[in-house]
């Protein structure tokens, strides 16, 4: 029996596996610099707020509560343009230093650690989707 293209039956065990370990491994390794790119994407936020034009152009403007994807979209778009003033007042001429990307408010390293979170989260569900059609069609688990 073949499932998808590439996963038979004796390899289907090492794929859960994987499927597993990858949202494990995402959360270990974001874990430790979690609460600071919370942090600046707070800092992002309130950056964009305190903004002149940014503030009339969005957060005072009543569209801003149903243009991409309602009230969370608001925020979501508050964040990123805050990003973008604080990348547009940073010093560009400065010397770089290792682990400045990660101590620095970067659009970059959200928008990365967002796609690893959507991928992990999709490795997740595919992972209980793949469990119960597999227990549906052998009438076995997938761990024996």
């Amino acid at each position: 029996m073949q499932i998808g293209n590439c996963v038979t039956i004796p390899r289907l065990k090492l794929f859960l596996i994987l499927l597993g370990i990858f949202p494990l491994t995402f959360l270990m390794g974001v874990a430790p610099i979690a609460a600071l790119l919370a942090s600046h994407v707070k800092r992002a936020i309130l950056e964009s707020q305190k903004d002149n034009i940014t503030r009339r152009l969005w957060w005072d403007w009543a569209g801003s509560w149903v243009i991409v994807c309602g009230p969370a979209g608001r925020w979501i778009v508050g964040a990123i343009l805050g990003f973008r003033l604080i990348q547009a007042r940073r010093l560009h001429n400065m010397p770089t230093y290792p682990g400045e990307m990660i101590e620095e408010p970067s659009l970059t390293v959200i928008a990365v650690v967002f796609v690893l979170f959507a991928f992990a989260l999709l490795a997740v569900v595919s992972r209980v989707i793949l469990l119960v059609v597999l227990h549906a069609h052998t009438g076995c688990r997938a761990s024996q």
